[in-house]
């Protein structure tokens, strides 16, 4: 499940992690929130080295790296949003 660094998790974060588990899943999700939302599972991010606005998300049980491109260093397409949030639900199987 959910691997955090401290004991507890905040408020907030079962607000955020309610939040990607709705169904549907909402379209207006921030990029921060799905930042801090993978964090929350374990993953990596890295900002691209480079001048686009795409984050790199590793994890360890996965095969290889998941790109995420952002709109205005803002928000995520909802494509990314349901494939991610896909991997996140079969991971915790």
């Amino acid at each position: 499940m959910v691997a955090l660094k401290g004991s507890e998790i905040l408020a907030s974060d079962k607000k955020l992690i309610e939040k990607f588990q709705k169904e549907p899943l909402p379209k207006d999700i921030a990029l921060d929130d799905l930042i801090r939302y993978l964090e929350l599972y374990g993953f990596e991010i890295i900002k691209n080295r480079g001048k686009g606005s795409h984050y790199i998300a590793k994890h360890k049980n996965l095969d290889r790296p998941f790109t995420i491109p952002s709109k205005n260093g803002k928000t995520v397409n909802f494509v990314y949003l349901k494939e991610l949030n896909r991997i996140i639900k079969k991971m915790e199987e």
